[in-house]
């Protein structure tokens, strides 16, 4: 009788044995499932290499000099556009995100000579490398920096860095957002001709303000 029953008894254990392993996979699986739908939609996507692109407007901020025969200052730069690229890695951990990126971009300013008239437009490269710092999530509030160098014509060139900060959005891998910065070239010596009626060799830092508009993607 015990012999009869013996593989009725291990068979049992058997079914038994590979009943729970199944049971213990699907619920890991559900697991997995849930928890990747609970995940913040944002979040997806997080981590890799970033390429986003800026377009700016530029608001130049105290750069005067003052008009020939007169007390009157006026600022050599007036409003300008720009527009920057930048390429970079991003990584996310718990609620925040470190990205440090590579920057490079094309600014134009009309230049204001001594008379107060606009006569020419000036256009200048920069190089900067920096990072941001910003949450995770749909909404991402971000703060930044880059420092590196500036040149263009008639001399405007040197060290230069800005510092900004950035509200963007963040759908699975495409982000999008506006930001504003200040921006500074620092030393920059203004080796000016005749027609443009300005000082020459006179050496002014170059500050603005910008405000934009950005996009990317990370892959």
């Amino acid at each position: 009788m015990r012999r009869s029953l013996l593989p009725f008894i291990l068979g049992g254990v058997a079914f038994a044995t590979v009943f729970a392993g199944l049971g213990q996979r699907d619920a890991q699986a559900a697991r997995y499932y849930y928890a990747a739908r609970a995940e913040p939609y944002g979040r997806r996507g997080d981590n890799g290499v970033t390429l986003d692109v800026d377009g700016d407007l530029l608001i130049p901020v105290a750069n005067s000099y003052v008009i020939q025969g007169s007390s009157q200052t006026v600022n050599p730069f007036n409003t300008g556009f720009g527009v920057d690229a930048r390429l970079g890695f991003r990584a996310g951990a718990g609620l925040v995100f470190v990205q440090p990126e590579l920057e490079g971009g094309l600014a134009q300013f009309q230049f204001v000579n001594k008379y107060g008239f606009i006569n020419s437009a000036d256009t200048l490269g920069r190089f900067m490398a920096g990072a941001r710092l910003g949450g995770r999530g749909i909404f991402e509030p971000q703060a930044y920096a880059h420092l590196g160098g500036a040149l263009g014509g008639y001399g405007m060139s040197g060290f230069t860095y800005d510092l900004g900060g950035a509200a963007n959005f963040h759908l699975r891998r495409i982000t999008f957002g506006a930001h504003a910065g200040f921006n500074q070239i620092v030393g920059s010596n203004i080796n000016a001709t005749a027609r443009r009626g300005a000082l020459n060799n006179e050496a002014i830092s170059i500050k603005w303000i910008d405000l934009g508009v950005n996009a990317g993607v990370i892959f």
